[in-house]
């Protein structure tokens, strides 16, 4: 069990916001607006609601190796952008037929 102390306390150190409203707790990120809030009444959803949103939120910088070998040689690129960003790219490489590497592990 967390205290609201530690709660508050760790979600400032992601960057985000959580005050309370109408006996509710809402989440955001610092400068978001409420299409990014996050209400609950659970303390502890609170804390692991931030980490997700962090998460989600957090670039990624990775090589992406793609391309078919068959038809055209395997090409590397570097990609910074959110994990959606990065699952978009791969449902693109997918229904392309093309392999989609990171790092070396198949996507």
């Amino acid at each position: 069990m967390f205290t609201v102390e530690e709660v508050k306390r760790a979600v400032r150190a992601l960057d985000m916001t959580m005050r309370r409203d109408d006996g509710e707790w809402r989440i955001n990120f610092v400068g978001g607006d409420e299409a990014t809030a996050y209400y609950t009444d659970d303390l502890e959803d609170a804390l692991w609601t931030a980490f997700a949103m962090t998460r989600e939120r957090a670039p990624a910088v990775m090589n992406l190796h793609y391309g078919d070998a068959a038809h055209t040689p395997m090409r590397t690129v570097r990609f910074q952008g959110s994990p959606a960003q990065l699952r978009a790219l791969k449902r693109e490489a997918r229904a392309e037929g093309w392999p989609l590497r990171v790092d070396g592990c198949l996507l």
